[in-house]
């Protein structure tokens, strides 16, 4: 997939229904039922695009390592860009409430020990993570503790008149119209909030 600064980007999920590697695309004829990686092949496909989306079940920190590995072998990356739906993979570990720590946890381990010449992480959706009891106070102080070590690049917000916001929302529109859809909490909250409106399925 061809970013507009003129990158190649590639796009991988860590997917709890999947197992080994696999490259997801969307094949010629649509089945009954799709997995959210074919269900945004799709939507590339029918966007004029022909875009794998890769995908590994979760699992602990060498296993993720050893599919990072490969992904950046055969895709000659220069770069990981991790993505957490929320803020809770920015939090030290003794604070009240922790959202769902594990998978976050093993994938920043496993990007630290992955080779590359730029690793980062960006977090997605400001104040998600209220559900699992997260106080975003805490986000708000290891904010500052990146800004002290030199390690936090910034912040921006997703606008309603951003292309961005409109290829995303035209996605998350496309997989709820699916049949057997079950609605992404995380991105339908980022959609919801950049209009003004409050999310639906939360």
């Amino acid at each position: 997939m061809a970013a507009s600064s003129g990158k190649a980007a590639f796009l991988g999920s860590l997917s709890f229904r999947a197992g080994g590697l696999e490259e997801v695309r969307a094949p010629q004829q649509r089945p009954q039922r799709m997995g959210a990686e074919q269900r945004l092949a799709f939507w590339f496909q029918e966007n004029g695009q022909e875009v794998p989306v890769y995908r590994f079940g979760a699992g602990g920190a060498l296993e993720i390592l050893a599919h990072c590995q490969q992904l950046a072998r055969q895709l000659e990356l220069d770069a990981l860009v991790l993505i957490d739906g929320g803020t809770d993979s920015l939090l030290r570990g003794d604070e009240p409430g922790l959202g769902s720590p594990g998978e976050d946890v093993a994938s920043l381990a496993a990007a630290h020990q992955l080779e590359l010449p730029a690793r980062l992480l960006a977090c997605l959706g400001f104040g998600l993570d209220a559900h699992h009891h997260v106080c975003h106070a805490y986000m708000l102080e290891a904010a500052a503790d990146l800004t002290a070590s030199g390690d936090f690049l910034g912040a921006f917000s997703v606008l309603a008149g951003m292309l961005e916001l409109q290829f995303l929302a035209e996605a998350v529109d496309h997989a709820a119209r699916q049949p057997e859809t079950r609605p992404s909490m995380i991105a339908s909250s980022v959609v919801a909030a950049a209009r003004g409106q409050l999310a639906t399925c939360m």
